[in-house]
């Protein structure tokens, strides 16, 4: 039997915003925190309440921000491994004729140096540093309009809220911010 299920994300709202690094487009941009209302559903119909989510959301992209695309450590050392195996099987299968040798031996040349860069590849840095850095120098925004609606930002001294659509401006945080639970 089929069985159809999933989440529900409802009641999709726009509550805050501020300048953020996005990992998925590599630049500086306006990060979207929106607030849904989740429930688990089987065949379309609501069963479970969830509760209520915020999700950061790239302006641009539409990704979450702090989620990177880089191929994880683990995972590049399994590939250079498994490129290695199949260059070693080729070098090891590979008869040389007479009337072959150079292809041959161009061929084992041109595994030694794929292997080389697959391993150089599996073994470099990702590049988390940089963005990191990069991160750590964003300045919150500072304008006076809001970048949702255009109405004028209201500042205290503990906040920045939108007169229009009530959105708030949240600082970046220095760490990591996921989905997280709204109470």
């Amino acid at each position: 039997m089929f069985i159809v299920a999933g989440t529900y994300n409802w009641s999709a709202r726009l509550v805050a915003f501020r300048r953020d690094m996005c990992a998925h487009c590599r630049r500086e941009t306006l990060s979207l925190a929106t607030r849904t209302l989740d429930f688990f559903h089987v065949f379309w119909i609501p069963m479970l309440p969830l509760g209520r989510w915020t999700r950061w959301r790239c302006a641009d992209c539409g990704n979450d921000p702090s989620q990177t695309t880089a191929v994880r450590r683990p995972f590049r050392l399994l590939l250079w491994f498994l490129v290695a195996l199949m260059v070693l099987a080729f070098l090891t299968v590979a008869e040389v004729d007479s009337e072959y040798t150079i292809p041959v031996w161009m061929g084992r040349t041109l595994a030694g140096v794929v292997v080389a860069l697959v391993g150089w590849w599996a073994v470099r840095p990702t590049g988390s540093e940089d963005y990191e850095r990069r991160r750590a120098n964003i300045q919150p925004y500072n304008e006076s309009a809001c970048p949702l609606c255009g109405a004028q930002l209201v500042r205290t001294s503990t906040e920045t809220t939108c007169s229009g659509c009530a959105a708030e401006h949240r600082p970046l945080d220095r760490k990591t911010d996921e989905l997280v639970p709204y109470s």
